[in-house]
Order: C-alpha cells, then structure tokens, then sequence
C-alpha cells in the first residue's frame, strides 16, 4: 500500500509511492484524477505515455504532485554540468 503523507512544501496530502520505472519515490496528488497520468499496481507507480495505455493497467487516475505543487523546483534535483 502507499504510504500517506503531506508535502513539506504547500502542506496538502500525497501518496509516496515507488516508479515501477526507475525505482525511485515520488509523490502523488492523494485524491484520484480523471485526467491523471498514474496507475497505481499494488504500491508502483506506472505512468501512462500520450495516447499509449497498457491494457492490464486498471483503476484510478493520479497526478504527480511535482505537477500540481506550488514549492515542487526546490525538490528538483539539480543536475551537474560537466566541465569542458
């Protein structure tokens, strides 16, 4: 099951879940969407691609909370720039 949290930023209830792509945890807006891009699969998080649904894939929509939070670019990780 996901775990049930708030956002540190702007306070509002999320979901922490793990991408069944890359591993890594990340937040999801705590109430179902109907224009979300998530499918949660026991406590993975799969993303829907544009028009590209996986069939198997069922039951409500979630957004990433990174898309909807006010506070979401001070949790962005920073990426290096190589030196020349």
């Amino acid at each position: 099951m996901p775990e049930k949290g708030n956002c540190r930023s702007c306070g509002r209830p999320v979901l922490w879940v793990r991408s069944a792509a890359t591993g890594s945890i990340m937040p999801l807006d705590a109430e179902p969407t109907e224009d979300g891009n998530v499918i949660l699969v026991g406590d993975q998080a799969h993303v829907l691609k544009g028009d590209l649904f996986e069939p198997m894939l069922e039951g409500p929509r979630y957004l990433s909370h990174f898309a909807t939070c006010v506070g979401a670019a001070q949790h962005r990780k920073r990426k290096e720039k190589k030196k020349k």
